[in-house]
């Protein structure tokens, strides 16, 4: 068992190995690329190890910040509670990190006794002692190792492979111009391509439309034989038109996950072969509610303006709920027209936030339930003349890595961002169009995998 995987940039190598050598020396059993085996492939050795460590040291350089593996292992450690960030150049961790305090080491010199070794021996003993490490619900390591841990995943690969038609999927994108989206469908790419599936990409020719995905996933499904399964990414589509596609898939027999899509109301049989990969709607409108109840400690919260879109509907419901429980005297203004694109919110927002000043009833919360609609609402609150009134704090939602940007910058209004977790919703749909292959016709197949939604920053 690895108790330290070590995560840094290759040429890195002659800073990185006296830092191996001392925790090995500490009696750790530490795992760095240099443990890498002949043939074996880098991606699914690097996430085995991830999977089983209790701590990840990750060692920020000007090399490492440009590399395409450390900042992914980092977020690996970052999102499990066990990273133990260092420098050896005094680079700046990159935007996501930069709350983490981060130990320099620029001036060790490889001593093992030396008091800056002895806080990163400290936080690694900490960690192995009582490490709070959730795994994901549904990783595909999970999902390939639940036969027989023991068995080696290139057998596994092997053997899954004899039993697949081939290994191609095809993915119908909702949106190419949405942030958040374009993020979510190259992070479903990686990880198909990191199992070894080729990923044929359909796109409609407007963002999201349902209409227009309906007739790419017929096409698809025509050519079943080329594929032994697809994603759907359905952020949009209402709930009509998804028991309209349960209808069809009913008559075939390709698996499809459902991405990024809550099952319908009411709904009280999936298809066999359909399965839902997403984030509770409802229990995102929680976590944002939970990020103004926290506010309103210590801030006057009497007025919040909601901007809402033509899906998603949960997530504004739910909030509403929550904080109508908390703070029953405070006014609500719900406004659904944002349909989740900047400008056309910008253009709600401004509306509503100078209506609101010319009757000296200002927002002191605006609640965006996508960060497209979230960036709309920043702008306009710059457009807006506040004189002698305060600028309303906002809370975004989905997590992209502009709003982040932003989160950092303590002079944004944004306070806080309900994250979809991208890389754990692309990891549990992959994990599932697997699975959903793999199981016997009896077998019973769990088919709505829930992600988590957490703030950021945590409170």
């Amino acid at each position: 068992m690895t108790d330290v995987f070590v995560s840094y940039k290759h040429e890195d190598r002659s800073r990185v190995e006296p830092l191996v050598t001392a925790l090995k020396s500490k009696g750790f059993k530490v795992w760095w690329d240099l443990d890498l085996l002949p043939g074996e492939k880098i991606g699914l050795a690097i996430q085995d190890v991830l999977n089983k460590v209790s701590c990840v040291i990750v060692v920020w350089s000007k090399r490492s910040l440009k590399s395409n593996w450390v900042p992914d292992e980092a977020e690996f450690g970052r999102d499990h509670n066990m990273l133990i960030p260092i420098t050896i150049d005094g680079s700046k961790p990159p935007l996501g990190f930069q709350q983490l305090m981060t130990l320099d080491l620029q001036t060790w010199s490889g001593d093992a006794e030396d008091p800056l070794l002895q806080k990163v021996l400290l936080g690694i003993r900490k960690l192995l002692r009582g490490s709070k490490r959730q795994r994901p619900r549904s990783t595909i390591a999970d999902e390939l190792e639940g036969e027989t841990r023991a068995m080696d995943m290139e057998v596994l690969r092997d053997r899954f492979a004899a039993i697949l038609r081939n290994k191609r999927i095809f993915l119908i994108i909702a949106s190419f111009n949405e942030e958040w989206q374009i993020s979510l469908n190259y992070q479903i790419m990686r990880t198909a391509q990191r199992f070894g599936l080729s990923c044929s990409v359909l796109v409609p020719s407007e963002d999201h439309s349902a209409p227009e995905q309906t007739v790419l996933l017929q096409s698809a499904l025509a050519d079943a034989k080329d594929y032994f399964g697809g994603i759907l990414i359905c952020s949009g589509w209402p709930d009509p038109l998804v028991k309209k596609l349960l209808t069809i898939m009913r008559r075939l027999q390709l698996p499809v996950v459902l991405v990024d899509r809550n099952p319908p109301a009411g709904l009280s049989r999936i298809p066999p072969q359909l399965s839902y990969v997403s984030v509770s709607d409802a229990k995102g409108g929680k976590v944002a509610a939970d990020a103004v109840l926290h506010l309103a400690q210590h801030s006057r919260v009497k007025r919040i303006l909601v901007i809402a879109g033509f899906a998603k509907h949960g997530r504004h419901k739910s909030f509403q709920r929550k904080i109508s429980e908390k703070l029953p005297e405070c006014e609500m203004d719900i406004r659904k027209e944002g349909k989740f694109d900047r400008w056309v919110s910008e253009n709600v927002a401004y509306s509503r936030l100078t209506e609101a000043i010319k009757h000296k009833r200002p927002f002191d919360v605006v609640f965006c339930t996508a960060d497209s609609m979230t960036l709309g609402c920043l702008d306009a609150i710059e457009r807006v003349t506040w004189g002698r009134f305060a600028k309303p704090k906002v809370v975004g939602y989905d997590g992209t890595v502009t709003t982040r940007k932003l989160m950092d910058n303590t002079r944004s209004p944004l306070i806080g961002i309900v994250i979809q977790d991208i890389a754990k919703i692309a990891d549990a749909a992959v994990s599932q169009l697997i699975k959903s292959n793999q199981r016997a016709k009896d077998e019973r197949l769990e088919q709505t995998i829930w992600v988590e939604p957490y703030l950021y920053p945590h409170l």
